[in-house]
């Protein structure tokens, strides 16, 4: 993915988070004070069998032993559509990534079935043009599909690093829309096979056209 979201997103929080969580597993530190004054006190006079009694004869007292039901996690998703092909990204395999944060959302991750084949998803915040101080990159969406049975690489883009290469790619490869919702974002997007483009440039292939298409990438 482009990174723009690990960058300026994940790395400061999960700093701020790491120093939370280190600042909270010290906190008990001045608890010793009290410990040793406890152990000072005199015994209590209460018979030592009182505590045992349960809290009431219905079993409420078991059932609040038993540890809570964990929370099912929220379905994550990213599909992509280029000219009536739908691909989609496992994301549930190794190596994979969907982050949602600040408005921001990124994800990337495998596509089944496909040697090489992988997603990659960066959508900013939706008013990341007005916010251009805080560095954020414009969205894209990119789509590797391996090679064709000619060993000859496919790599869809809309948007993105590489197409500021290629200055004749404006209005051919970009996210012409987007809206967020919570950990969930969806739009359009016009694509193009930036490797046939560099064939395209050495006389080899026709000049390639552009594709429209959508994608939805949801990380629960």
């Amino acid at each position: 993915m482009g990174g723009s979201i690990v960058r300026r997103g994940v790395g400061p929080v999960v700093t701020v988070l790491a120093l939370l969580f280190t600042v909270s597993s010290c906190g008990g530190g001045d608890d010793s004070g009290s410990t040793a004054a406890s152990a000072d006190a005199p015994p209590s006079e209460e018979p030592a069998d009182t505590a045992t009694e349960p809290a009431s004869s219905d079993g409420a007292a078991e059932e609040a032993a038993e540890p809570a039901p964990e929370a099912s996690a929220g379905e994550k998703k990213l599909v992509v559509t280029i000219g009536g092909e739908t691909y989609e990204a496992d994301l549930s395999a190794d190596l994979t990534v969907c982050i949602s944060m600040g408005g921001a959302i990124g994800a990337a991750g495998p596509i089944p079935g496909i040697d090489g084949g992988t997603i990659d998803v960066d959508i900013p915040i939706e008013d990341y043009e007005a916010s251009a101080d805080e560095g954020w990159e414009p969205p894209s969406v990119r789509v590797d599909l391996g090679e064709d049975e000619n060993g000859v690489p496919i790599d869809f883009r809309a948007g993105g690093d590489i197409v500021g290469s290629f200055p004749d790619l404006a209005g051919k490869s970009q996210v012409d829309s987007f809206s967020v919702d919570g950990a969930s974002a969806s739009g359009t997007a016009t694509f193009i096979d930036v490797f046939q483009v560099q064939l395209a440039q050495g006389g080899q292939v026709e000049e390639p056209q552009p594709m429209p298409g959508t994608f939805e990438v949801s990380c629960g």
